[in-house]
């Protein structure tokens, strides 16, 4: 899908649907990667950032120099990083700790880092557009942030629905 929003609309609404909104931590995911430039963002990172981290390992074993190390991990996690600012005009914390989780912090580091890993895989592979199309069935809501063009039945929901919504996520927050 080609991203019709601009930035600054999908920076004052992105956050208007949050992790107990949806059904998984994938699907919230997902959501937040929705835009193709910040999902291609993350997968070239990624790439880039592994092939430096293995260089850098080489050069610290080898010259015992930091540089290429410290280098290739700031390219794999901060491209990605700045990418949902640049083209989102936001951050997201995703591997951060949620107050009133079940998880633990380790526990949600560890699942946006799986997350990540199936996205780029998905995206480098070709997949992530069958990913879109049946995030897009599930949650047909969501879509007017992201296009200009979608229907009124999908469009941003009303001030009544946002209080449904908040309501309806507080109740998911406090299930035991």
């Amino acid at each position: 899908m080609n991203v019709t929003t601009s930035r600054s609309f999908r920076q004052k609404h992105i956050k208007t649907y949050q992790i107990a909104d949806f059904d998984s931590f994938d699907d919230y995911f997902l959501y937040i990667h929705l835009n193709p430039a910040v999902r291609w963002a993350h997968a070239w990172g990624a790439v880039l950032g592994v092939i430096l981290l293995i260089w850098g390992l080489y050069m610290l074993l080898a010259e015992r120099s930091w540089i290429a190390l410290i280098v290739g991990v700031g390219l794999y996690y901060g491209v990605g990083f700045v990418s949902h600012y640049v083209f989102d005009g936001v951050f997201f914390e995703t591997g951060k700790y949620q107050q009133g989780s079940a998880a633990s912090p380790q526990q949600t580091y560890l699942q946006s880092y799986r997350s990540l890993i199936q996205l780029i895989l998905a995206t480098l592979s070709g997949k992530d557009q069958a990913l879109e199309k049946a995030f897009w069935a599930r949650y047909p809501h969501t879509r007017w942030i992201f296009d200009a063009t979608s229907t009124e039945s999908e469009q941003a929901p009303s001030s009544a629905d946002q209080l449904l919504l908040s309501h309806q996520s507080a109740a998911k927050e406090n299930r035991p």
